[in-house]
C-alpha cells in the first residue's frame, strides 16, 4: 500500500484518512517534481514491463515451455 504526504517542520505527516499501526515500519522515498511516483519504483516497473514484452514476443516467435517442464526447471532452481 502507497501512502501519500508532506514533511512538516521535518516531519513526514501523511494525507488525510491515512492511518497506520505503531511501531509500524515505512519507506520514504522522495519523489521528483513532475513525477507520481518514485524514481526507483518506475524504474522497477519499467523493466518488468520490458520482461512481460519480451516474453510475449518469444511467445509469439514458438519460444515456449510446458508446465512440466517449467516445473522441474523450478523444482531445480529451488534445491
Amino acid at each position: 500500500m502507497v501512502y501519500r504526504g508532506r514533511v512538516q517542520n521535518g516531519r513526514v505527516v501523511l494525507d488525510s484518512g491515512a492511518s497506520l499501526p505503531e511501531g509500524a515500519e515505512v519507506r520514504v522515498a522522495q519523489v521528483r517534481p513532475g513525477l507520481s511516483e518514485p524514481v526507483d519504483d518506475a524504474l522497477e516497473k519499467l523493466v518488468f514491463l520490458y520482461k512481460v514484452h519480451r516474453g510475449i514476443e518469444q511467445a509469439d516467435a514458438g519460444s515456449l515451455v510446458s508446465h512440466a517442464e517449467a516445473k522441474a526447471r523450478l523444482a531445480e532452481w529451488l534445491d
